[in-house]
């Protein structure tokens, strides 16, 4: 186990750059922009682009908004809210993983039972 975390590493390093997040972000924005119409993901970014579209209304009715504001409000909206939904998904979804290892684990599936144990183990003694 010692050896994965070795490894993966260096990618838990570039995951959690804000600067690769945002480019993760701005790259899902992309695809779903580029999605047709009728599809899923044309659905998706409708919805995200009415919800932009009324957030930069409301924020046209505190302030003054002119084009380039308008526009800056935009993407920056739109960038926090796929952001939003992302880190949520992934509160979500990191839960699952753990019980998911936590069945493998108690099942002894693929014989990982004492390198689990092991590696709890280990950060149990270190706490």
């Amino acid at each position: 186990m010692g050896t994965v975390k070795l490894i993966a590493a260096p990618i838990w390093s570039i995951v959690h750059f804000p600067l690769f997040q945002l480019g993760v972000v701005v790259a899902i924005i992309l695809y779903f922009q580029a999605a047709g119409d009728p599809t899923i993901s044309g659905k998706i970014f409708d919805a995200l682009d009415k919800v932009t579209d009324a957030s930069v209304e409301l924020f046209s009715q505190l302030f003054t908004v002119k084009s380039f504001t308008r526009s800056g409000l935009t993407a920056d909206l739109m960038i926090g809210y796929v952001y939003l939904v992302c880190l949520f998904i992934l509160a979500v979804v990191r839960p699952l993983i753990r019980g998911i290892v936590d069945l493998v684990g108690w099942s002894n599936a693929f014989w990982l039972r004492s390198t689990i144990a092991r590696e709890r183990g280990i950060a149990a003694y270190r706490a």
